[in-house]
């Protein structure tokens, strides 16, 4: 139930957030668009046995830009790398 609340608050923060700069898209609308930015993880073993996760995201199309920008999105590309254990 904590949830599901939450997500609905947050919805509704990214509704009256984009709202109060112009932009009247309704949730369904946005999910819509940025559900076609991916990101993916790519998870190797290196030469000493360590394995690595490394998350990517695709290229943000014209209307992913905008609504990041509208959000204060700073960086969707930004690129993580953990180091998560070693195989035995």
């Amino acid at each position: 139930m904590f949830v599901s609340v939450l997500a609905y608050h947050m919805l509704v923060t990214i509704e009256h957030s984009l709202r109060l700069k112009g932009d009247h898209r309704r949730w369904s609308t946005i999910r819509d668009q940025l559900s076609t930015h991916q990101r993916n993880t790519v998870m190797f073993t290196d030469a000493d046995n360590k394995i690595h996760h490394v998350r990517v995201s695709g290229m943000p199309e014209k209307d992913h830009r905008e609504i990041y920008r509208l959000l204060g999105v700073k960086d969707p590309l930004r690129r993580t790398h953990r180091l998560v254990g070693s195989r035995l």
